[in-house]
């Protein structure tokens, strides 16, 4: 199967996260081209590349132009995403960000996987621990997704530093529901 040519041109990181996720749960390579070529400093940032080094760890990708200010960049699977992986952003890049590309890999894991992500707990332009762990969690379990974070230390601007960990589990179906919250 060839791969998928993405333009990254028109948005953030939040692009490259997706294309990351997507590719490791469909196993499809992609390359994008343009990575944040609007935003005043273009291309790959520290916390991306670090979203890219966990999905390549957990799916065994090969990957080319993962560099810091790489605007393309190729990323092929190999497997299914499975086991355990530590990453280090090297600033204050959001950690919450970087377990952004790894929770939707719940709907095609076999068996648990764990991020250890070293950078920005709480930090502009981005969730906080808090958020993840008091809000977001809590509404993705009502779903069937099984995951926890454990906060080693927190992490600042603009020294960064600070270290969780994510847990996921494979998803869960929740059970059938007669109705949706809200509708009836």
């Amino acid at each position: 199967m060839t791969h998928l040519d993405l333009d990254g041109s028109d948005g953030g990181g939040q692009l490259l996260r997706t294309a990351l996720t997507l590719a490791c749960l469909s196993e499809r390579a992609f390359e994008m081209t343009g990575i944040r070529a609007d935003r005043p400093t273009s291309g790959v940032r520290p916390q991306h590349l670090a979203c890219v080094e966990a999905a390549a760890t957990l799916t065994e990708a090969t990957v080319e132009g993962d560099a810091v200010g790489s605007e393309t960049l190729t990323f092929r699977p190999t497997r299914p995403p499975k086991g355990d992986t530590s990453v280090d952003v090297g600033t204050a890049g959001s950690v919450a960000l970087v377990f952004d590309t790894v929770l939707p890999l719940a709907v095609g894991l076999d068996a648990p996987v764990s991020v250890t992500a070293t950078g920005g707990t709480d930090v502009k332009w981005a969730p906080t621990f808090d958020y993840l762990r008091r809000v977001k969690l809590p509404l993705l379990a009502r779903y069937g997704l099984a995951a926890a974070v454990d906060l080693h230390r927190r992490g600042f601007y603009p020294v960064g530093g600070g270290e969780a960990t994510l847990h996921v589990a494979p998803l869960v179906a929740p059970a059938a529901r007669t109705r949706v919250q809200g509708v009836r």
